[in-house]
């Protein structure tokens, strides 16, 4: 069963967000909040925690960009779609610069496209939310990594360096960079020296080998 998708309207046009409103209950996962200004938007994303945000641009108290430049202040805001007039495509622009994930033109039978716009934006949110909690595993993983007394180096399927600690540069003796080649500035250090192509044959092997003089 598909979850449902918490939305909060921001429309001060009461036909036009009852408009809104109701077709996105008809597809039937969907459960829309209305507010009408800036001031009910702050409450309402201050009371709950909202799957996406459809922020109108003109709003009696402001406009939706003043509220995007504070509301993307938080890291883990929820995703705002802006919903601008025809003419208005340059706020838009501004809108995703500040930190909006789409936008959708108010033109004809607009509302149509909405649940389209809405699980992209839903995608585009999670695949960020998914590189952000990859990369923060990374950064923590490379902490403890520089901090082991074990030299440490892992390298990509090109044989490009990707990662290295301190005990590895201190090993050889050699300045090690991002991207440069493991056999070129590594394993050709050693003697015997490391075949990579051979080392999935000999986990669990210890192997005696002796850095090189020369370096």
């Amino acid at each position: 069963m598909t979850e449902d998708i918490s939305v909060l309207l921001v429309e001060d046009n009461f036909d036009q967000a009852l408009m809104v409103q109701d077709f996105l209950r008809l597809d039937g996962k969907y459960l829309v909040d209305w507010s009408r200004d800036i001031q009910q938007t702050w409450n309402a994303v201050r009371s709950k925690q909202y799957d996406v945000i459809l922020m109108d641009y003109r709003l009696p108290d402001g406009n939706g960009v003043e509220f995007l430049k504070e509301f993307c202040k938080d890291e883990n805001h929820s995703p705002v779609i802006m919903v601008t007039g025809e003419g208005d495509e340059q706020i838009a622009v501004q809108s995703i610069q500040l930190g909006a994930l789409d936008y959708v033109v108010k033109r004809g039978t607009f509302y149509l496209s909405l649940p389209a716009v809405i699980e992209k934006t839903l995608r585009e949110y999670n695949l960020k939310l998914s590189v952000k909690e990859s990369d923060e595993k990374i950064r923590y993983q490379a902490l403890l990594l520089n901090n082991v007394r074990d030299a440490v180096i892992v390298w990509n399927l090109d044989d490009k360096i990707s990662f290295m600690n301190h005990a590895a540069q201190m090993m050889v003796g050699a300045k090690l960079e991002l991207g440069q080649d493991i056999k070129e500035v590594y394993t050709k250090h050693f003697k015997p020296e490391i075949n990579i192509r051979e080392l999935s044959s000999i986990v669990n092997k210890e192997i005696d080998r002796q850095v090189c003089d020369e370096r």
